[in-house]
């Protein structure tokens, strides 16, 4: 998409890696295991690329007063949530969020930039970051394989997602290749 509108992509693979990637019969596919940590962003480029968790909780909350931001009365006008038998909805059906925004809640989980920490937010760990970028992306052990993965952030919930989970500060975490219909992104790029 960056490429086609003629911006700087943000995303960069190793040489040889596009394809590599190309011939990966699936997502689970070893070459494509041996890239997931490899990938690099470079936030200055004004090509598109996912937000980083920080963006996505500053998209979140913008223009929401602390009633707002404690009582969610707001979350019957603007989200997909708490439906078992649901399924994903049209962007724009509900109402816009106070920075422009449609579906920051529910809908689908949102992929981040970020790879998950648990102590990520921890005073000690954010210092004095103005805009930050999450860990160091490098591949951890998940409980559901016997080898070492990325674990992403995805945040705002699904439409499969009850409304007591519908926080500002609920983190989900998924394995990089992990696939979901319940699962999407936003992008977003600088301008």
């Amino acid at each position: 998409l960056s490429i086609n509108q003629g911006l700087t992509p943000a995303y960069s693979l190793p040489p040889g890696a596009e394809n590599r990637l190309y011939r990966s019969a699936t997502w689970y596919d070893t070459e494509f295991d041996k890239l997931t940590d490899k990938v690099g962003c470079c936030f200055e480029a004004n090509g598109y690329r996912l937000l980083t968790e920080a963006e996505w909780e500053i998209a979140a909350v913008f223009g929401r007063s602390e009633s707002d931001l404690l009582r969610l009365q707001w979350l019957e006008d603007e989200a997909w949530f708490g439906q078992v038998d649901g399924e994903t909805q049209p962007v724009g059906l509900k109402e816009v969020s106070p920075l422009g925004c449609y579906d920051v809640f529910g809908n689908v989980w949102e992929w981040v930039w970020d790879a998950y920490s648990a102590i990520a937010y921890q005073p000690s760990q954010l210092g004095d970051a103005v805009d930050p970028v999450g860990p160091v992306r490098e591949a951890q052990h998940t409980y559901y394989y016997h080898h070492k993965r990325i674990n992403n952030v995805l945040r705002g919930g699904s439409w499969h997602t009850p409304a007591k989970k519908l926080r500002f500060s609920h983190r989900g975490v998924v394995d990089a290749a992990y696939r979901n219909p319940r699962y999407g992104l936003r992008i977003c790029r600088a301008v």
